[in-house]
């Protein structure tokens, strides 16, 4: 039987150039890096009729679902329409069995036009962890369209952004790393290398 995965990280935009996705693999790329091990889900890739039709059994949901279960941490990115989440996003959320988050840690990340949905994360995402038995949850990580800016067919980050995002990546790595793993005297040193090259 392999190995379950650390962190599954799920993309909930249904672009293929996605500033969210961008923010996504920034995060998960120093993941990986640090040789945590990372499964990503991607709305593109599972049937549309599924997620529309709330088929919480179908094939791909329930590999969703044992994806899901055993991991330590999720990581949800997602575009913020109209004020909120993807609909893909809730779409996915919906067919999760109840408690599906439970004793996990999930970090938010979102963007979006402008500054003016900030707050879209604990107002739309909050209650549905909530209700998925979210025990803990990470600072949400928001980007306005201006902090992001294309190159070839991802988005970069600019300082700020990419600041708080390294803080959060440094977070979960904590979260995730058993307690003799940061016993060393400044355990963020080995860490911060890591970052360098993301």
């Amino acid at each position: 039987m392999s190995q379950p995965y650390e962190v599954i990280a799920i993309s909930g935009s249904p672009s293929e150039k996605s500033r969210s996705t961008s923010l996504l693999n920034y995060y998960t790329s120093a993941l990986e890096q640090l040789g945590t091990r990372v499964k990503h889900i991607r709305l593109t890739d599972l049937p549309a009729k599924d997620l529309i039709l709330g088929k919480y059994d179908a094939p791909a949901i329930t590999a969703v679902h044992d994806a899901i279960a055993g991991a330590k941490a999720i990581i949800l990115a997602s575009p913020v329409y109209k004020a909120t989440i993807s609909g893909g996003l809730k779409a996915l959320l919906d067919v999760l069995p109840e408690n599906a988050f439970a004793h996990k840690t999930v970090v938010p990340l979102a963007s979006a036009g402008s500054s003016l949905h900030l707050l879209a994360l604990d107002y739309s995402l909050g209650p549905i962890l909530a209700a998925l038995g979210t025990p803990k949850v990470l600072k949400g990580i928001y980007a306005a369209q201006t902090q992001l800016t294309s190159k070839g067919d991802s988005y970069e980050p600019d300082p700020d952004v990419r600041a708080r995002l390294d803080h959060s990546i440094k977070e979960l790595h904590h979260t995730l790393a058993p307690a003799s793993a940061l016993s060393h005297p400044n355990p963020d040193a080995w860490i911060n290398r890591h970052f360098i090259a993301v």
